[in-house]
């Protein structure tokens, strides 16, 4: 009896035990939920930053997107900058050698014009349209896009121009010209003083092709480029022509032996005061003339009309834009960075760091600190040409392009070989060889 005494005592013991075990348990304090913010391990932010390679020919960018990272912590965005730098004279060759090998960067700077064109008729960039581009003229993206996508967001945008000394104007009762013929008296005017009017680069194919730039932005403008474009006109075109005329008709009042001079020689030229105008971009502001001479009264003027009030225009192009590479592993990061290279906020990022015109138009320049800058930023967004016929337009595409032409046939003129008719027809020949519209 004793034995089912206990037996029965340990069967009620353990049925007390399987109760318990079956009730949910108080929770312990370890177990008890808590408030915190911190996120679950699971989250990005607890995860390795994401690493997205820059390559660009500007080394001196380093600050600029260590700026750029900045502001990506700030935004708790989980994305580390790889930048490298490539010394400007070897990075198309190495950019090219990376992309062909499938072992590119994430994003690039690509040249504008034929350089986005180029790796993007390859599939090798993505189409940036689902970003906010709303910053950028249409001229502006149009030099970055291929068959009416874009493929680049443009970061810097260059301007050509006259500069004038001021001090020389000044001393001499001389006012910025209102039409080309003001401009020729102001030259004559000059001569005749024994001050050499105008400083040319004339052994340098790419410092007289400025000169066609900024004549033909005034007296070709839009409608004739995109005619010339579309194989309506050709470039042995009468306006076309006058354009190279006058040209032309500006070496009577450069330095001596012009032709054999550098455009680096011709800068030291206007720098010094030894001559009273150049014919250049506004990058050589603060790269060469300001520069060499920090108190340079400089003063800018657009090539005048043929008569006082008729439009002025002027010939901005795109230096670079930043493109995504089509095989990048990391593509939704690198198109968030790409993203903010687009906004207002980097534009004026960009200007603030290096003195430059960014290609986003919604930016500021301090008018006593940068006028010429200022000046030219308004003259873009108001005077710009928005279709262009030599550098950054379709003809600088095929071989020779008319860069590598028009330079040449220059050259021939001012040596006295060619006329502007015969340079015109030279010109056109060339593009002619390989240029669709042309061949028709």
């Amino acid at each position: 009896m004793r034995r089912y005494r206990l037996l029965a005592a340990i069967l009620v013991a353990l049925g007390l035990l399987l109760s318990a075990c079956s009730r949910p348990s108080d929770p312990t304090p370890a177990q008890t939920p808590t408030t915190s913010t911190e996120p679950p391990a699971s989250t990005p932010s607890n995860q390795p930053p994401t690493t997205v390679t820059v390559w660009s020919w500007r080394v001196q960018d380093e600050d600029l997107w260590e700026k750029v990272q900045e502001m990506l912590d700030a935004n708790n965005e989980n994305i580390k900058i790889d930048f490298r730098g490539i010394k400007s004279t070897e990075f198309d060759s190495v950019l090219k050698t990376a992309m062909a090998g499938n072992d590119g960067p994430d994003i690039f700077t690509a040249r504008g014009g034929a350089g986005t064109r180029s790796y993007a008729e390859a599939g090798q960039i993505e189409p940036l349209d689902s970003l906010d581009l709303s910053g950028f003229d249409q001229g502006i993206l149009d030099q970055a896009s291929y068959e009416g996508k874009v493929y680049a967001v443009p970061f810097a945008v260059q301007t050509l121009t006259f500069f004038y000394n001021k001090q020389i104007f000044d001393e001499n009762g001389l006012q910025e010209p209102k039409t080309w013929d003001e401009l020729i008296q102001i030259m004559e005017t000059l001569k005749s003083r024994g001050i050499t009017p105008i400083a040319i680069g004339g052994k340098d194919g790419y410092a007289v092709n400025l000169m066609v730039d900024v004549i033909g932005a005034t007296w070709l403008g839009d409608q004739w480029a995109q005619d010339v474009i579309e194989g309506k006109t050709d470039f042995t075109d009468p306006k076309f022509v006058d354009v190279l005329a006058k040209v032309d008709s500006l070496t009577k009042y450069a330095q001596e032996g012009f032709v054999g001079t550098a455009q680096r020689d011709a800068r030291t030229l206007f720098a010094t005061g030894q001559t009273a105008m150049i014919i250049d971009g506004i990058w050589a502001v603060n790269t060469y003339y300001l520069n060499t001479d920090p108190n340079l009264q400089l003063g800018s003027f657009l090539a005048p009309p043929a008569k006082a009030g008729d439009p002025v225009r002027i010939y901005p192009y795109v230096d670079g834009g930043y493109a995504v590479n089509a095989q990048s592993k990391v593509k939704e990061a690198a198109m968030r960075v790409v993203a903010y290279t687009a906004t207002d906020e980097f534009a004026q990022l960009y200007a603030d760091l290096f003195a430059e015109i960014p290609g986003n138009r919604n930016v500021k320049f301090d008018e006593e600190k940068h006028p010429m800058l200022a000046k030219a930023v308004q003259q873009k967004n108001e005077l710009g040409l928005r279709v262009l016929f030599r550098i950054r337009s379709p003809f600088d595409s095929g071989t020779p392009d008319i860069s590598t032409s028009l330079g040449a046939n220059l050259q021939g003129m001012f040596a006295g070989m060619l006329t502007p008719e015969q340079a015109a027809r030279a010109v056109q020949a060339d593009l002619a060889s390989w240029y669709p519209a042309f061949k028709k």
